[in-house]
C-alpha cells in the first residue's frame, strides 16, 4: 500500500472497479513499461502461486503444476507463452518470473529458461499462445529484433523451448484458416480473424500464413 501506482489499484477494485483497473494497467503493457515497479510485490506474488501449486499437487491423481505467462504485446500483437516447470518449489523459488518489462524479445525468455535450467536442474517448457490475434508475428519468417531470416539455429533453439503450441482458446483458433486451406470444411472453425489482440490494427492477407500451426509446421520442416 506505500506504492501510489498499487495503492490506486486496490481502491479501484475496492470501488467495483476492477476491470477499470485492469484496462489501465493494460495501457502499461501495450508500451513494456510497468506501472508499479516493485519487486517485493512480484516475490510475494510468485511464493503465493508456489504454494498453492505444492498445496494442491496430488501426484498419480492431480497434478498442480507451477507456471507463469510471459504476456509481450508488441503493438497489440500476441506473443504470449506460458511457461511450464517440471520441477516444484524448491527450484522455482530461486528465481522470480521472466516478463516483458525484462524483454519484448521472445528469443530472450529462451535464454533465460537455459540460465535457470543450468543453475536448478530444473526443466522448462514455453507454450506459445494460438497466433491469430498476433498480426502476423508469431511465426513470422523473420527474428522479431533484427529482422533477420530464419536459420537452422533458430530453428534447433525453438524446437528445444516450444516443441508444442496451442491451437486453441476462447480467443479463437490457431491452427487453419480458409485462406490457408480452401479445400478443408472445417478450416472456418472459431475464427476470430479480423484484428490483433488489442484490436488496434486491421488484419491483411498476408499476415494469416505466419499465424496459424498448420503453416508454422511446414515451414519448421523447410
Amino acid at each position: 500500500m506505500d506504492n501510489p501506482q498499487a495503492k490506486r489499484y486496490h481502491d479501484m477494485v475496492k470501488a467495483g472497479n476492477g476491470y477499470d483497473a485492469f484496462l489501465d494497467w493494460l495501457s502499461y503493457q501495450g508500451r513494456a513499461e510497468d506501472p508499479i515497479k516493485d519487486l517485493s510485490m512480484t516475490r510475494t506474488a510468485w511464493d503465493e502461486i508456489l504454494d498453492m501449486a505444492e498445496k494442491y499437487n496430488q501426484p498419480g491423481r492431480f497434478t498442480a503444476m507451477i507456471g507463469f505467462e510471459w504476456t509481450t504485446n508488441v503493438e497489440g500483437n500476441n506473443l504470449h507463452r506460458n511457461v511450464l516447470f517440471r520441477g516444484d518449489k524448491t527450484s522455482a523459488s530461486q528465481i522470480v518470473p521472466f516478463s516483458q518489462y525484462d524483454s519484448r524479445d521472445p528469443e530472450d525468455p529462451w535464454a533465460w529458461m537455459a540460465e535457470y535450467e543450468k543453475k536448478t536442474g530444473d526443466q522448462l517448457l514455453a507454450i506459445p499462445h494460438n497466433g491469430n490475434l498476433s498480426n502476423g508475428m508469431m511465426f513470422a519468417s523473420t527474428t522479431q529484433t533484427t529482422n533477420e531470416a530464419l536459420d537452422a539455429d533458430y530453428a534447433v533453439r525453438r524446437s528445444q523451448w516450444e516443441p508444442v503450441v496451442e491451437i486453441i482458446q476462447p480467443k479463437g483458433s490457431g491452427e487453419a484458416h480458409p485462406f490457408l486451406s480452401p479445400n478443408d470444411e472445417f478450416a472456418d472453425f472459431a475464427l476470430i480473424d479480423g484484428t490483433n489482440l488489442n484490436g488496434t490494427a486491421a488484419k491483411t492477407d498476408e499476415m494469416y500464413q505466419y499465424e496459424y500451426a498448420r503453416e508454422a509446421l511446414k515451414r519448421g520442416l523447410a
